[in-house]
């Protein structure tokens, strides 16, 4: 019989196939074959449903068993859940007056136990299928009721700490009135409230508590336990051994985890600027190295003018370790806390090095039971381009004006004469032609007329400077167990700076530091810190003099020349146009440019020390460093610099092509490294 349904009615029936293109299934079933299999399905049911309800029973006939003495309510109701699965529901409000719990729990049922802990507290319960539903106790009806017959009721009592010593001075208070009272020298007090007002007891560095006024309301003995809240102790790190605060000697300046993230800036030096007092900076030299860095003035050592930089610049101690390197070579993310040493006890220390003060960099490490952790920074920092015109400058009219009276009482008569044609400016050049005769004074006019009007600060900023991008990106990982801790970061910085046409600068760092402790009172810790940074500068600076109506492009956007080192008319003909060409194009500079500086730091670190005593330690530490420093300046025959060195040397009197050019024609690439 073929067919596809089963019918109430038990009937078998052939019914038309309703998915043509679809062969039907054949089943041959009886009437009594098919009871068969719907009691077999029923009894498979029943079973299953039985062994849910055994598991249910189970799961809820749980037997617990629990000893406390003293404990605090919430860590008893945390072993409960355990070993239930029941859910308490509960806001940490109220469990700020419980009392601790002694209860002595073997196989009790989960309403036995709840009964026990609940005692005496001022909290009641409802369970709610598997949840347990806290709430404050309330009043009776008729304890509100005697309160509205305003009954007085006698509230006394002795408020003391976790070990029973009487708390002199705790505040007892009653509220919605202005009753208060405060406990006298054995701890006790006394006063007046009405039923189903509520107390509360408060004791400087202790958890406040409060009840309700019950009828007959007992003598009580009320046990305020202490916050957990403790001051942290500050700590000094001096580079050698970490101390507290009090055994410090000398005068020293904390820029503390949270400080320094506070403080924006592009590198550690930066982050110094106005956190630490004391530390000066000098705006005059380059922000970024640690010339910059005065702690407290200049110190003797050395003397002005000396060679040895060294003694004129802060001592750096990175990790316990004197740091000798360029200190942008270290992320600033990777910093845990910086500390200033600003008089003579660092020398104590560190010795002579110490003159001019010590910085302490401490970088970040994992700590121990930390569950992991992962922080990501990422920051964007836009630097406008500089204010041309910010300070006062004298106009293009005003300079000319000046060159023309100075040419008019003969200042530039020398240098017109000079036979090595030094440069001079094209007012200077064009009023010798009219005095000369080779122009008219109304061409001359006219063409002074024109330089006026212009000013070299437009040009500067539509085709020189541009803002200046930085970028930094750092990802972290922390974490630890009672055994190792760990800290992992990887970062990547990049800058593009403020001169159009110039390359970004990269760089990458790794850092990751690990501390093991495989036996008790031993600790072995490895650190490793890698840098390595791509520098791309342009050194754009305009020539000494510098004529304020001087055109740097023209109105197409092609680089024009500027008088530098040579008279215009004597580079012009110089050479009979067999020379190289010899002008000078600033914006032509800033394109061929191609310097490059690598620098490369790694630092390995290890640490063993081992706890003797409880007053007593020894370590060994020892420190590997290895840097590595790659210049390579290429100029290209289309730079200024190779150009005017072969034009210097090249003698057209000679035939001989090695002797016509005794510097060759081409590029000139410098190559310095320094390990």
């Amino acid at each position: 019989m073929n067919f596809y349904a089963i019918h109430s009615t038990g009937a078998d029936r052939l019914k038309r196939n309703p998915f043509p293109g679809l062969v039907p299934a054949t089943f041959r079933f009886s009437q009594a074959r098919l009871r068969q299999v719907i009691m077999r399905i029923n009894l498979i049911i029943a079973v299953m449903i039985a062994g849910l309800l055994q598991v249910h029973a189970n799961t809820y006939g749980q037997k617990i068993t629990l000893t406390a003495k003293n404990a605090s309510f919430k860590d008893v109701i945390g072993q409960v859940m355990t070993q239930s699965g029941y859910g308490f529901l509960y806001t940490e409000a109220m469990l700020q007056n419980a009392k601790p719990v002694n209860v002595d729990l073997k196989n009790a049922s989960i309403e036995e136990t709840l009964q026990q802990i609940f005692a005496g507290q001022p909290l009641e319960y409802s369970i709610d299928e598997k949840t347990v539903v806290m709430k404050r106790k309330e009043p009776s009806i008729l304890d509100k009721i005697k309160a509205a017959l305003n009954i007085p009721i006698t509230v006394s009592g002795r408020v003391t700490d976790s070990l029973g010593t009487p708390l002199i001075g705790a505040s007892i208070s009653v509220t919605n009135s202005n009753k208060s009272i405060i406990t006298d020298d054995k701890g006790e007090f006394s006063l007046t409230a009405q039923v189903g007002d509520q107390i509360i007891i408060t004791y400087i560095g202790y958890k406040p508590y409060d009840f309700f006024v019950k009828e007959n309301q007992p003598f009580m003995t009320i046990a305020l336990h202490s916050t957990t809240a403790k001051l942290n102790e500050v700590v000094v790190n001096t580079g050698y051994q970490t101390i507290s605060e009090e055994k410090v000697v000398g005068s020293y300046g904390k820029l503390d985890s949270a400080a320094y993230a506070r403080r924006a800036g592009t590198g550690i030096i930066d982050r110094l600027d106005g956190t630490v007092p004391g530390v000066l900076f000098d705006y005059k030299t380059n922000s970024n190295t640690l010339d910059r860095i005065k702690i407290r003035g200049l110190s003797s050592l050395g003397g002005v003018g000396s060679i040895n930089t060294d003694l004129l610049t802060p001592l750096i101690i990175l990790d316990n370790f004197p740091y000798s390197g360029d200190l942008n070579s270290i992320n600033q993310n990777d910093v845990e806390s910086i500390t200033v040493l600003k008089d003579a006890a660092a020398a104590s220390i560190w010795g002579a090095r110490a003159g001019n003060g010590v910085i302490v960099i401490t970088t970040k490490k994992g700590k121990y039971n930390q569950p992991l952790q992962i922080s990501m920074t990422s920051n964007v920092t836009i630097q406008e381009k500089p204010n041309l015109y910010y300070y006062p400058q004298m106009t293009s009219s005003d300079y000319i004006n000046v060159e023309e009276y100075l040419f008019g009482n003969g200042f530039y008569d020398a240098n017109l004469s000079d036979p090595t044609y030094p440069q001079i400016s094209p007012v200077v050049a064009i009023l010798a032609q009219r005095r000369a005769g080779l122009i008219s004074a109304a061409d001359s006019a006219q063409q002074l007329s024109a330089l006026r009007g212009l000013d070299v600060r437009k040009d500067l900023n539509k085709y020189v400077y541009r803002p200046a991008i930085a970028q930094e990106h750092h990802l972290e990982f922390t974490g630890g167990n009672s055994i190792i801790n760990y800290e992992l970061s990887g970062g990547y910085n990049k800058s593009a700076p403020d001169i159009q046409n110039s390359k970004s600068d990269d760089q990458y760092t790794l850092n990751s530091n690990i501390s093991i402790r495989p036996v008790k009172n031993l600790e072995i810790q490895t650190g490793i810190n890698y840098s390595q940074s791509t520098k791309r500068s342009v050194d754009f600076s305009l020539p000494t003099p510098f004529y304020q109506y001087s055109l740097l492009a023209n109105a197409n956007g092609g680089a024009l020349a500027i008088p530098y080192q040579y008279n215009q008319g004597y580079i012009d003909t110089a050479g009979a146009g067999k020379l190289l060409d010899w002008n000078y194009r600033p914006l032509d500079e800033i394109r061929d440019a191609d310097n490059v500086s690598t620098n490369k730091s790694i630092i390995l670190n290890f640490n063993a020390s081992y706890r003797l005593f409880d007053w007593l330690s020894a370590s060994l530490k020892y420190q590997y460093t290895d840097q590595e420093s790659a210049i390579r300046n290429f100029y290209s025959l289309q730079t200024y610099y190779t150009r005017n060195l072969i034009n210097t040397f090249t003698n057209l009197s000679q035939t001989d092509p090695s002797t016509i050019y005794p510097v060759p024609l081409g590029g000139i690439l410098d190559l310095f490294n320094q390990p």
